[in-house]
């Protein structure tokens, strides 16, 4: 299993997700660097992209929205 997850998504088609397939994508990676390095090429295209580690539970590590990069865990 893969430590990284990368979602990204157009807010306005979320719900139509698995009907549309630009409504997210899921990625996953081994290594951080490279998953940091994809959110970043890919937050131009979606209205979010959010980096996600693996321990037991999902941590969000960074968070873009229209863009603009925000870092933390959900609380």
């Amino acid at each position: 299993m893969k430590k990284y997850i990368v979602f990204s998504s157009d807010l306005s088609l979320i719900p139509l997700e698995g009907k549309n397939s630009r409504g997210g994508k899921l990625e996953d990676f081994d290594d951080l660097s490279i998953a940091r390095e994809y959110a970043e090429g890919e937050k131009g295209h979606w209205d979010q992209v959010i980096l996600y580690e693996k321990n037991g539970e999902l941590a969000r590590l960074e968070y873009f929205l229209k863009g603009r990069k925000h870092s933390g865990n959900v609380t």
